[in-house]
């Protein structure tokens, strides 16, 4: 476990270690939040044009919007398990322009709305929800 510590640490600190597809992870995770996560946005601050990029992206064998869905899959559990965090605003934090079009995201990659997944996940921890989760 230790050892893995230190492999990570040292990935962190030593961009030449890095993959492409780890350095978009890194600035998808940057930007989705200004709602500027964008294929464009991310080659731009690499230093890289889109198509390079996507050679890159092409090379670690994944592509810009499985890296985004997997970025959203996990920021959205971080911001749902937060009972006092609106569904509404995760959708906004995430990237999307409406609820609907956050909770159609949802339901098709993760299988269940996030009002239910939200429920399920403090059935689970034992706790009782108190607050409204789309307003």
């Amino acid at each position: 476990m230790a050892s893995h510590a230190r492999e990570l640490i040292q990935s962190l600190m030593s961009p030449a270690l890095r993959t492409a597809a780890q350095d978009v992870e890194q600035a998808i995770m940057l930007l989705l939040p200004a709602g500027r996560a964008t294929i464009q946005n991310c080659a731009e601050s690499m230093g890289l044009t889109v198509r390079t990029l996507q050679r890159m992206l092409d090379a670690d064998r994944t592509s810009f919007s499985e890296l985004l869905s997997r970025a959203r899959m996990q920021l959205s559990a971080q911001y749902l398990a937060n009972p006092r965090t609106r569904i509404t605003e995760v959708a906004e934090l995430l990237g999307y322009a409406s609820i609907g079009a956050f909770t159609r995201w949802h339901s098709e990659t993760i299988g269940v709305s996030p009002s239910r997944w939200r429920q399920r996940q403090l059935v689970d921890r034992g706790v009782a929800p108190t607050c409204r989760t789309h307003s």
